[in-house]
């Protein structure tokens, strides 16, 4: 969740330096720890579509969404 919080942060950061139509994609990791899930789906979800983000939940440990993180982006 800390890292969560942070988000705000980075955000403002990313498009103080960078031009208008960038696009930023919140990607949430560690799908594979379902369990151990520190922010909800919902929140995460919203705060994207609030904040004009695109929004992918990934799986580096068994590489999950990651591929279609990086073509999203290049997309």
């Amino acid at each position: 969740m800390k890292t969560f919080e942070s988000v705000p942060t980075w955000l403002r950061e990313v498009r103080e330096g960078s031009e208008e139509d960038i696009i930023i994609m919140l990607i949430g990791n560690k799908l594979d720890l379902t369990e151990e899930r520190q922010v909800p789906q919902e929140i995460a979800t919203t705060y994207a579509a609030n904040n004009r983000l695109a929004y992918l939940e990934t799986s580096a440990k068994d590489g999950e969404n990651v591929g279609v993180a990086f073509e999203g982006l290049i997309n």
